[in-house]
């Protein structure tokens, strides 16, 4: 027979609870400040950000820091 566990937690008044987590993962640098701003006025979300613009690499052909720019100098 096999053996489960429950990673939750008891609450207060004797029934069980599971704590659900949100990821803010934004997919262009442009929105990072929002994604911080869910993150800062939202309870139980954890943010996973990026600092490429463009979702590009550094060692991509024509790659420029500035957002917006994606291989325009």
């Amino acid at each position: 027979m096999s053996s489960y566990t429950f990673q939750g937690y008891r609450r207060a008044n004797g029934k069980f609870g599971a704590r659900n987590l949100v990821a803010v993962i934004p997919s262009v640098i442009c929105a990072n400040d929002v994604g911080q701003a869910i993150c800062r006025q939202v309870q139980g979300t954890i943010g996973y950000f990026h600092h490429q613009g463009c979702c590009q690499l550094p060692d991509s052909p024509g790659y420029s820091p500035a957002c917006g720019q994606c291989g325009q100098l």
